[in-house]
């Protein structure tokens, strides 16, 4: 019971991951591949459990061009958008939704009901 629920956990917070996550705007210091560094759901940390799906964290990704388009990519599916630079970090556009990313110790974040993604960029 307890797998089947980080299971489910797991998916969705890859679902939410490509339903939240897009880009757009122009800064050479911030465009550049950002690959998943942190994901906490709840509190627990859920990177070891990306390789009992067959999968590595450098497969999800945040690329930020710098012509202000970007792409978000997990589980072989990509999202697109674009991204701007703000005081605090990143503001991503996908589908008309805006998702705030703070920049932190050179990490991308954000947190949504309980779950922690961070991108560390390449």
């Amino acid at each position: 019971m307890k797998k089947t629920t980080k299971v489910l956990a797991l998916t969705l917070v890859v679902v939410m991951a490509l339903a939240i996550i897009a880009c757009g705007g122009k800064s050479s210091d911030l465009s550049g591949k950002w690959t998943l560094s942190k994901l906490e759901v709840g509190g627990e940390d859920y990177m070891s459990m990306l390789s009992l799906f067959g999968m590595e964290a450098d497969s999800m990704y945040l690329e930020l061009n710098s012509d202000g388009t970007c792409t978000f990519a997990a589980l072989e599916q990509t999202a697109e958008g674009t991204w701007e630079e703000t005081s605090g970090g990143v503001k991503i556009t996908v589908d008309g939704d805006d998702q705030e990313f703070k920049l932190s110790g050179g990490e991308l974040s954000i947190e949504e009901d309980g779950t922690v993604m961070a991108f560390k960029k390449n």
